[in-house]
């Protein structure tokens, strides 16, 4: 099968193009929003900050440290953004209540895959006013991959539900580098490297790899990485239906995830650690050598009140066993906006969000939280230094031959029964084989729907 891939140029090549579609359609939008007094509900799982040296609190409502709010009302008089944000596990409770309860906001932020196709049907189809807003042959304006995730959210692949933000790169093993030259550690090329440097680590006290397992997408995100090693391209394959997720290859990355737990190449309370702010926070504070993660925590690990900063490094997975390659970086769209239904103001409120797919996007989600812009000709957020252009330059490179994160196919149900898959296997001793039947079982039943 052939894999899916992405922005056949780099980026950074596009950063000296104009943004396609912002001056003239924007000028014009901004009197008319200027004209009317409005409030737009907001519902996101993490805006981007102001001021970055300010911490911030989960469910948090209306901040005043939130760019998106903030630019938003500061370039717009008259139109008010009533934001709430969540911790994600928090957010994803609080849209499936606030749906099912018929007291959805405004506008929310939805993420690809399973979260967008779950609530497709509840959102405004947005191809008419975007079309208004940038002209008939707007989706050119974004890569590809920004396009073809966005319009998976529809069986017929025809409508947009929502505006794609942002792209992601991940996920590269980020390391410590200090730590490293302390005990004279070198990048792991094995398996077994990878197991003598965390007994090496673990003697003295170090976690090796920190891992938030209690938030479940990570977990995704490692069997997702190790299956592309023992089994190139059947993760796709799978959710097309040409294949099985009982398949060898799925066993077998299941049992390496599980062997690195008995190893101790994670720490034994993984479990019980959240991925944000706990487990990232153990690798910025030096309490863990490595943290598998992409460009979306490059910023924060440049951030004045982290430790990490210039001792940051980044490699691939190395190969976790004889004959398999080095893993593969997976790249998606970061997150999406999208318009509720019951949205009182349907242009006010698609005026906002599309303000967050070309303008503000630059301003808050480029510029203040390091997303990689959706759309071409709009530059990255300029890295502090030449380190980490190195390790921004990493990621560009690997970012065309990239696999997809989320599939199309991928559906809630089936993101679920891989993350207990995996629970299972690794906390209760379940037969991964059996554990994989449930996934095939998740697959084969969201088919008939």
């Amino acid at each position: 099968m052939r894999r899916k891939t992405f922005l056949t140029s780099g980026l950074s090549a596009a950063a000296a193009v104009s943004v396609p579609g912002l001056t003239s359609s924007i000028t014009n939008v901004l009197a008319r929003e200027a004209s009317a007094k409005t409030t737009i509900s907001w519902w996101g799982w993490g805006d981007p900050p102001v001021n970055s040296a300010v911490t911030g609190l989960p469910n948090q409502h209306n901040s005043p440290n939130d760019a998106v709010k903030v630019f938003y009302e500061k370039s717009h008089p008259g139109v008010t953004i009533d934001t709430t944000v969540y911790n994600y596990p928090d957010y994803v409770t609080a849209l499936k209540t606030s749906f099912a309860g018929g007291n959805a906001p405004d506008t929310v932020e939805l993420e690809p895959g399973p979260l967008v196709s779950k609530y497709a049907s509840y959102m405004q189809p947005l191809d008419g006013l975007a079309a208004k807003r940038w002209g008939p042959n707007w989706k050119d304006q974004f890569y590809p991959l920004a396009i073809s995730q966005t319009l998976a959210a529809d069986p017929l692949h025809k409508s947009m539900f929502a505006l794609p933000v942002g792209l992601e790169c991940g996920t590269g093993l980020y390391y410590n580098t200090a730590i490293f030259s302390k005990y004279n550690l070198k990048p792991p090329q094995s398996y077994a490297e990878l197991k003598a440097i965390a007994d090496i680590l673990n003697g003295h006290g170090i976690i090796p790899i920190s891992w938030g397992a209690k938030d479940g997408w990570p977990n995704f995100d490692w069997l997702r990485m190790l299956v592309e090693q023992t089994a190139p391209g059947v993760w796709d394959s799978a959710l097309q239906g040409k294949a099985k997720f009982t398949h060898p290859g799925f066993v077998q990355a299941l049992q390496i995830l599980v062997r690195m737990q008995k190893d101790r190449i994670f720490s034994s309370s993984i479990w019980g650690t959240t991925a944000y702010p706990e487990a990232i926070t153990l690798f910025q504070s030096g309490k863990a050598a490595m943290y598998n993660s992409g460009t979306w925590d490059l910023a924060g690990f440049a951030a004045p009140t982290t430790k990490i900063r210039n001792t940051l490094g980044v490699m691939p997975l190395p190969p976790m066993g004889q004959g398999l390659q080095k893993g593969r970086l997976w790249a998606t769209t970061n997150m999406m906006t999208a318009i509720s239904k019951s949205a009182k103001n349907v242009q006010a409120a698609f005026d906002f969000i599309a303000w967050q797919a070309d303008a503000g996007q630059k301003a808050s989600w480029v510029d203040k939280s390091g997303f990689l812009p959706s759309r071409k000709g709009m530059a990255p957020q300029p890295q502090p230094n030449a380190h980490y252009q190195a390790i921004e330059a990493y990621f560009l490179k690997e970012i065309s031959h990239a696999v997809v994160r989320y599939g199309a196919q991928l559906t809630a149900d089936l993101q679920k029964a891989t993350e207990d898959a995996i629970a299972n296997v690794s906390t209760l001793g379940m037969d991964p084989l059996r554990a994989l039947n449930a996934v095939q079982a998740a697959h084969d039943k969201s088919v008939k729907r």
